[in-house]
């Protein structure tokens, strides 16, 4: 028998700290936080935009990934919402098998390793110094960014 660590509740059936009751309530929290948080600013193309919509944070990009921050996409500072945003970003431009790795399991989506090993970084020399009313970051910097990390250019998506 283990203990839940949201519930603390001893439980048979404990996976990863969670039981399954608990489980299911947290991904309920999270379809909720998807559909609510990060109004969507029109198709990713590559370029990344970030902007307030009615105080709260708007960016083009797909919120596919859920791993530090089950209340969305954030700027401006060191936390769970910029890592988040980081990551998701990384996945556009370095999905799923780009380094015929296997993927990083997250809370809700999978990254690859090459993006789920770069997303700390990206966090900190992209988003976390971004001003709060937010920025665009061009995709040429990105790719410059990703080249200066060590990333094969095959690797990188037409997407991105």
């Amino acid at each position: 028998m283990d203990y839940c660590i949201r519930c603390q509740m001893e439980k048979s059936d404990v996976c990863d700290g969670i039981c399954p009751e608990c489980q299911t309530q947290i991904d309920r929290e999270t379809e909720k936080a998807l559909a609510s948080a990060n109004p969507n600013l029109g198709p990713f193309r590559g370029d990344v935009d970030m902007r307030r919509v009615n105080g709260n944070p708007g960016t083009n990009v797909p919120w596919e990934i859920v791993h530090h921050s089950p209340t969305g996409f954030e700027w401006g500072y060191g936390g769970s919402g910029p890592a988040d945003l980081a990551l998701n970003i990384l996945h556009q431009f370095l999905p799923p098998g780009c380094d015929g790795e296997s993927p990083v399991n997250c809370h809700k989506g999978q990254a690859s390793r090459v993006a789920f090993r770069l997303h700390q970084g990206f966090k900190w020399h992209f988003l976390a110094t971004t001003p709060a009313s937010g920025t665009r970051i061009a995709k040429e910097a990105i790719w410059g960014w990703l080249a200066g990390q060590g990333v094969p250019t095959d690797q990188i998506t037409a997407q991105g």
